[in-house]
């Protein structure tokens, strides 16, 4: 028994010719050539091929296996005239398909029946002998007649050669290939299987699924992973809008029918390393795709579908002509039709981190609202300038910390028309002259930029210790006017402009500066050192600019000026350097007070600017019932103020002078002539130095009875003396060493006439000789009266003491000087007129 088993196991069914008849009778009626080892019939696997092999008629192979068995259960053949196929298998079997068929079959489907589980199957033609190589060419359909039934289809260790054309090179290799097809409780088919394709494994497919035959639902899963793109799948994507060209790969699909024969599909494919290809567009990087959909098979197309896309430090290239590359993205892509959602990007633009949100809706329209935000240091985001626009600061160093949001409206299809909005926050920014001494500090600012311009809001920033406040409007379009708002707690600007070339046109500015207020048009030149030139209107309440002048003017602290001034002015020069302008200043005020009381009417006044020197050409106002005229120059190019002034007066009333300036004297006035020259520094009251005169005619200036004594002579009465009034007051003199210095100065009275010589310091401190006479009206009226009268008077005037003045003007003290000279008489007669004076 073993020996004949074993000779069984050598020859099969068909020993010696009988396998070489049956192969002929084979490939007679196909155009193929079938080969096999033997036939056998085993127990528990069936009939059963051994090496089984389909070739072309020229040797190109088609199909092998190492077996192929049929287990056939024969009760229900004999019984009831069905073959129930328990199991097919077949092991290592190897496939060779070609992406070009080698023939085209067009034939007409046969009729169908069912069969177990409910698969159509052809119905058979009694009196028609079946077309094996039809058959082959048609598929297992071909050999099913209504009456097989097959129970579980087994492959193992299978393999498929992938070829352009027969004869062709192999473009892939499919390998260990497992598949098992079965009954589990019919009309259910259960499968499974995997493969790995590649001559070095470069990915791997799981497949597993139920399917109710009676009522055509299904359910499959299936598992692809892989380790690289094959040559030809790269190729062969060649078409399509997004290419996979590297990359890791896993895909994760689940597939269910519905009623209406339509395919649910859940999705998820993770790519690893991955390259994509979008047009010009480059992706690398790690890349999560979930998706869920419908797909319409009659019309191949998804009808609906869901889901999400999420990046992981993915690299963009040549993203579009503005921006060539973005990195380390990351964050999730919704899509759904005609609509993609940006939840969260994240990633770097030139090593510029920003965050993105919005979405794209209409694949036809392509309608984007996106916003994206950045966090950087103004160097790095001043880096995405155009070279043009970083010229603009190439003189400046520029510091601090900046978040940025752009928003984008409106259509890709029509880039020029896309609406764009950006929103700039700087943080403790700092902007340095490189070459020119400017310093701003601690700057907090908003920019807003959208097509028509920019925008700044509450800007806030330090410049020269002081802080500062701005809003700004700067439109895209130069002839658009733009505008300004500059303001601080001494300054407040505000304005409109036009950009020109390298200038800016300054139409209607209003200025006010610590009590100055001004309007001004004109320009300022050249963005990298300003130049301005502009005209105007200046006006000043000198209560709010007191202090201002005072510190460039200490000397005027104690002038006490109140009034209102204004003007027309023409201002060129450096912004930043106002010792240098060139100033055109034409100014009145109506009236203007000194010393808080004394009035001046019609003050005008011309100030001219040049070369660091401030030339007052011409003052003129009415005061007092006269007029005041004076010129002077500054000389600012001098550490110290250097200044040269002139001043004249003419019909002073001194009556009404007195009583506003405050002096308390009884009765006094008169009507005063006077000039005065002076130069010096003006901070520095020992440099002064200058040259005057005075004359008050038809006054009341100075009652006394400093000289009744003087009227009480020998055998005479002069009248007039117990009184005296002076009326007139003349003299020049010279300014130096803090004093007014004087030689000739005179005052005259109807009885008494006084010579003064000596000085009065600038804190009204007197040092003064005071020669005393009778006046030329005694002397004459003494001749006239005759007799001894001229006589005595002449000599008595002789007699008449000198006096030294000291004290203050305001509480003048009086002193006899050295004693009397007698001249021409004795010493009897010196003795009679020695106590004329006291």
């Amino acid at each position: 028994m073993a020996a004949l088993s074993a000779l069984y196991l050598q020859f099969g069914i068909l020993p010696g010719s009988l396998k070489n008849i049956a192969i002929e009778k084979i490939e007679a009626s196909t155009p193929f050539r079938v080969r096999f080892d033997k036939l056998l019939y085993l127990p528990f696997r069936g009939v059963a091929f051994d090496n089984l092999s389909v070739t072309e008629k020229n040797g190109a192979p088609i199909f092998s296996a190492k077996e192929m068995s049929f287990d056939i259960k024969w009760v229900p053949f004999f019984k009831e005239d069905k073959i129930i196929v328990r199991n097919v298998y077949l092991d290592s079997p190897v496939y060779d398909f070609c992406l070009k068929p080698r023939r085209v079959i067009i034939a007409p489907r046969p009729v169908k029946t069912k069969i177990s589980g409910q698969i159509d199957v052809p119905v058979i033609d009694d009196n028609k002998q079946p077309d094996l190589a039809e058959s082959l060419a048609s598929g297992p359909e071909g050999f099913l007649p209504e009456n097989v039934y097959i129970e579980q289809i087994e492959v193992v260790d299978g393999r498929v050669t992938i070829r352009q054309a027969p004869g062709s090179p192999v473009l892939e290799t499919l390998q260990s290939i497992r598949m098992r097809f079965g009954y589990r409780k019919p009309p259910y088919l259960v499968f499974d299987g995997s493969l790995v394709a590649g001559q070095k494994a470069h990915s791997a497919l799981t497949l597993r699924g139920t399917w109710n035959l009676q009522t055509e639902n299904y359910e499959f899963y299936i598992q692809l992973i892989g380790k690289k793109v094959p040559d030809w799948l790269a190729e062969f994507q060649s078409k399509n809008l997004i290419q996979l060209r590297e990359g890791q790969y896993l895909l994760q699909a689940r597939l269910v029918n519905t009623p209406d024969d339509k395919i649910l599909f859940d999705a998820k494919i993770k790519l690893d390393n991955a390259q994509l290809e979008l047009q010009k567009t480059e992706c690398l990087g790690r890349i999560l795709v979930e998706a869920k959909g419908l797909w319409n098979p009659s019309l191949a197309r998804v009808e609906r579908y869901k889901g999400q896309l999420k990046l992981e430090q993915v690299n963009v290239s040549h993203l579009s002509k503005e921006i060539d590359q973005l990195d380390r993205l990351s964050g999730a892509i919704g899509f759904q039709p005609d609509l993609l959602t940006f939840d969260g990007v994240e990633g770097t633009y030139k090593k510029i981190p920003f965050h993105a949100d919005g979405s794209l809706k209409s694949f036809t329209e392509l309608i984007l609202n996106l916003s994206i935000q950045t966090h950087s240091s103004i160097p790095e985001l001043l880096s995405l300038l155009p070279e043009d626009q970083k010229k603009l600061l190439e003189n400046f160093k520029v510091e601090g910390n900046c978040s940025a949001l752009t928003v984008l409206n409106g259509s890709l299809k029509n880039p020029g028309a896309l609406q764009k909005e950006h929103k700039l926050l700087i943080q403790d920014g700092a902007l340095t002259g490189l070459k020119n001494p400017i310093s701003v500090q601690k700057i907090h600012t908003e920019i807003f930029a959208n097509d028509s311009g920019f925008k700044l809001e509450n800007t806030r920033f330090e410049l020269n210790k002081k802080s500062y406040r701005l809003s700004a409007l700067i439109p895209k379009d130069p002839a658009a006017p733009g505008s300004v708002e500059l303001s601080s707690d001494e300054l407040k600007l505000s304005t409109h402009y036009t950009l020109e070339k390298n200038s800016v046109g300054i139409e209607g500015a209003q200025i006010r500066y610590r009590g100055f207020q001004g309007q001004a048009k004109g320009h300022v030149i050249n963005f990298q050192k300003p130049f301005l030139d502009l005209e105007g209107t200046l006006s000043a309440e000198w209560d709010e600019i007191k202090a201002l002048v005072m510190e460039r003017a200490p000397a005027l602290k104690n002038a006490g000026l109140h009034g209102h001034l204004e003007g027309n002015f023409i201002l060129k020069g450096l912004w930043n350097e106002p010792k240098n302008w060139n100033l055109k200043l034409d100014a009145q005020a109506k009236p203007l007070w000194v010393k808080n009381t004394l009035r001046l009417d019609n003050f005008e006044l011309q100030i001219r600017m040049q070369n660091q020197l401030i030339n007052i050409p011409y003052i003129h106002t009415q005061f007092y019932g006269g007029t005041v005229g004076a010129r002077a120059l500054f000389d600012l190019s001098k550490p110290k103020l250097f200044f040269d002034t002139k001043i004249q007066g003419n019909q002073i009333n001194l009556g009404a002078l007195s009583k506003d300036f405050g002096l308390k004297l009884k009765n006094f006035s008169g009507t005063a002539l006077f000039q005065v020259a002076m130069r010096g520094f003006l901070e520095a009251p020992e440099s002064y130095r200058g040259q005057g005169a005075l004359d008050i005619q038809n006054g009341s200036l100075w009652e006394t009875s400093l000289f009744k004594q003087m009227g009480s002579l020998p055998f005479v009465k002069v009248e007039g003396l117990d009184v005296v009034l002076f009326h007139t007051l003349s003299g020049t003199f010279v300014i130096q060493d803090k004093k007014i210095w004087t030689q000739d100065l005179t005052l005259n009275s109807d009885t008494v006439d006084l010579s003064l010589k000596g000085s009065l310091s600038f804190a009204q401190e007197l040092d003064l000789l005071m020669d005393i006479q009778f006046s030329r009206d005694v002397l004459r009226g003494a001749m006239n009266t005759g007799g001894i009268v001229p006589f005595i008077v002449q000599e008595a005037a002789q007699f008449i003491s000198k006096y030294r003045i000291s004290g203050t003007l305001q509480n003048p003290k009086y002193e006899k000087a050295d004693a009397s000279v007698i001249q021409g008489v004795g010493n009897t007669v010196g003795s009679i007129f020695k106590n004329l004076t006291p």
